[in-house]
């Protein structure tokens, strides 16, 4: 009898967990913040992904900002 309630516990606890972690993507895909929270998580299971978001942040640092319609143009050689 008390090994069928500690499975009938085990049971309760994963299910829990399980509904917990539902939860938890449910409120960050209403808020937006799903990127931020899952990842770290998609790029240790699918390093294609990691190998993508590091180029992608790199192309973004690499890009120069265009000037702004008002700008003076600047002479050659002054950052």
């Amino acid at each position: 009898m008390t090994d069928l309630l500690v499975l009938l516990g085990l049971a309760a606890a994963v299910a829990a967990a399980l509904g917990g972690f539902l939860w938890l993507a449910a409120k960050a895909r209403r808020s937006g913040v799903g990127a931020q929270l899952m990842g770290p998580i998609d790029q240790l299971y699918r390093p294609a992904a990691h190998q993508f978001h590091q180029e992608s942040r790199l192309g973004e640092l690499r890009t120069a900002p265009r000037p702004a319609a008002g700008d003076r143009p600047r002479p050659l050689g002054v950052p």
